[in-house]
């Protein structure tokens, strides 16, 4: 009487077939986390340098900084998109406005809940930069210009943010060049915080 050896897998084989998957798994995992931040940060330095030609414009039809609040849909908070009444205006200056969820952002638009402003949108009073990382203010705190706001960011994406765009700089990262951080301290989670983009302005 003749054997026959089973079609199928042993135990052993498909054991050893989930152990090979799971460790391709374990090495692509951080490869295409990393490749996804990537994306995010060119994303976010696209949009930076979008918003900063809108307000050079802006600037230089009305002598003024705009004010673009992305959880806001007042006329006065939507100067890059809304004409109301400032003499010389001749926008609109970005083709949509801001809003909450916008993808365009790259980092810093996935909030912990729909109440949160993933975006906060361009300010037109600076928190102070130091763009030299020579430890003085060259843009001072509260003075007149433009500043893009990206809430609810994560540490990592803003130091990813920050090695793009002020890798030269030296200094702690997170005050020093374009590029501000501050943790949101408190009950949230660590790592979580804002981040602040200089754009123009500053006396």
């Amino acid at each position: 009487m003749k054997l026959y050896r089973s079609s199928g897998f042993t135990l052993i084989e498909l054991i050893l077939v989930v152990a090979i998957i799971a460790l391709l798994a374990a090495i692509m995992m951080p490869v295409i986390a990393a490749a996804r931040l990537r994306a995010r940060v060119a994303k976010t330095v696209q949009l930076a340098d979008t918003l900063k030609h809108a307000c050079i414009m802006y600037n230089s039809d009305t002598g003024s900084y705009a004010r673009e609040d992305a959880g806001s849909p007042g006329p006065a908070n939507r100067g890059l998109t809304i004409d109301y009444g400032i003499s010389g205006w001749d926008g609109p200056y970005i083709e949509k406005e801001l809003t909450y969820t916008n993808k365009d952002a790259g980092i810093g638009y996935m909030g912990p809940g729909p109440s949160h402003t993933p975006l906060g949108g361009i300010r037109n009073q600076l928190w102070g930069y130091d763009l030299d990382g020579d430890g003085s203010l060259d843009k001072p705190v509260n003075s007149d210009g433009n500043e893009l706001i990206l809430e609810w960011a994560w540490e990592n994406e803003a130091k990813a943010l920050n090695d793009c765009l002020d890798k030269d700089i030296p200094g702690d990262w997170r005050v020093t060049g374009r590029v501000r951080f501050a943790l949101l301290g408190g009950g949230w989670p660590a790592g979580l915080g804002t981040i602040s983009v200089y754009l123009i302005g500053g006396s």
